[in-house]
């Protein structure tokens, strides 16, 4: 029982790792909150002074990346798990790739817990050459308790359920056209018994017996029938069978006139109906949409697919809602202080002295020219704004 049990988790997880990493939704959400918080630089400063210039060159590259996969980690595990690596003889973190590792939530000892709480997460390692002990953990969801060991516990687990229920009805509309696409038929034998009596029956088994095969036992074949180019043939139902193929057999090219043709024979007294096509609902589609839904509803972002179809009627861009501009900066706040904490451990340094600054994306567009034109007319654009923006339209 508690093998089945963990396959089936095991089962889930894997689904969970496909749909993180294979759903156009869910990909398309997280590429977007990535591009959005990451777009600018990141802006750093130890102890209230900014980095050399270099060193800032260095954070932007190799942190961007990190953050990047971070965010991935969060949606999928609630924390994020990392190591460091020596690049150019500083220590860099790098996150572990996803389904190289499992993941549960344990209890804390009670020394540890009076610190940091009473649950923790606990990962085990299924590739790589990385040990556990090599592992860093930086919590960003609290732990969910799960009374199993090896219990599945994810942030996203209500979108997942959502994905298994749509692809369950994927996986019964496509045998629904699989069994559609072949043709089934039914063959019934119409028996119609006259004499109810031991010796009519017997009657009617040798009468069958004689229109399967041609042969009776009460009567010497002696004499074998012979067709043209046929050979010879042993009973009356071979050489009825060969006379009809004969007349249909054409191994030439079709054209008009030719009498090419599949030809079934059936014994006589049959009656061949064919059964009805299986009928395909919109089940799977519903699903998709109320997958698609929840998607969206959990990463708090606009639908774009509604967005797509916004745009081909108005020539505006709708723009972020305030509650989905919060959920993006909650998630910047949350890059801010993983960034400080992974920092701090690699250089050695207390955490409240490193302050990391991201800069998302505005909430607000500029997509035409007379967006320009009313920020202008209520003096928002100061001269280098409007330098920078001048820039960047021209391509400059």
């Amino acid at each position: 029982m508690a093998g089945s049990a963990v396959n089936g988790v095991c089962v889930m997880r894997s689904e969970l790792v496909r749909m993180m990493t294979r759903d156009p939704d869910v990909s398309s959400c997280l590429s977007r909150i990535c591009n959005t918080i990451l777009l600018n630089d990141i802006e750093l400063s130890e102890g209230g002074a900014k980095v050399t210039p270099k060193l800032t060159r260095i954070i932007n590259r190799e942190y961007k990346r990190f953050f990047k996969d971070a965010i991935v980690l969060t949606y999928l595990c609630g924390f994020v798990p990392y190591y460091l690596v020596s690049v150019n003889n500083v220590k860099m973190p790098r996150c572990l790739a996803v389904g190289s590792f499992s993941w549960r939530v344990r209890e804390r000892p009670r020394a540890a817990a009076r610190q940091g709480g009473m649950m923790e997460y606990e990962i085990r390692m299924l590739a790589g050459t990385l040990k556990e002990s090599d592992v860093l953990i930086h919590e960003t969801v609290a732990p969910v308790v799960d009374r199993s060991v090896y219990e599945l516990s994810s942030p996203i687990s209500g979108v997942l359920d959502e994905y298994l229920a749509w692809k369950q009805c994927e996986r019964q509309s496509s045998q629904c056209n699989e069994w559609n696409e072949v043709k089934h038929i039914a063959v019934v034998e119409r028996i119609d018994v006259k004499d109810q009596t031991t010796s009519g029956i017997q009657l009617l088994d040798e009468q069958r017996r004689y229109n399967l095969t041609g042969q009776h036992n009460n009567v010497v074949h002696n004499n074998l029938l012979r067709l043209t180019g046929a050979g010879v043939t042993h009973s009356v139902a071979e050489a009825f069978n060969h006379a009809v193929h004969s007349q249909f057999q054409d191994h030439s090219e079709v054209r008009v006139g030719s009498k090419r043709a599949a030809v079934h024979i059936l014994p006589p007294n049959t009656e061949v109906q064919e059964l009805g096509s299986l009928p395909t609902s919109a089940l799977a589609q519903e699903a998709k949409t109320s997958f698609q839904k929840a998607v969206y509803v959990f990463f708090g972002l606009p639908n774009i697919n509604h967005i797509q179809d916004e745009q081909s009627k108005t020539r505006s861009t709708p723009s972020m809602h305030r509650e989905q501009y919060s959920n993006i900066l909650h998630v910047q706040n949350t890059l801010e202080r993983l960034g400080e904490s992974v920092y701090a451990r690699s250089f050695g340094l207390e955490a409240d002295d490193v302050v990391f600054r991201l800069r998302a994306m505005p909430r607000f567009d500029i997509t035409s020219v007379d967006d320009i034109k009313t920020l202008c007319d209520i003096q928002m654009l100061t001269p280098a704004d409007m330098n920078h923006l001048r820039k960047t339209i021209m391509n400059q």
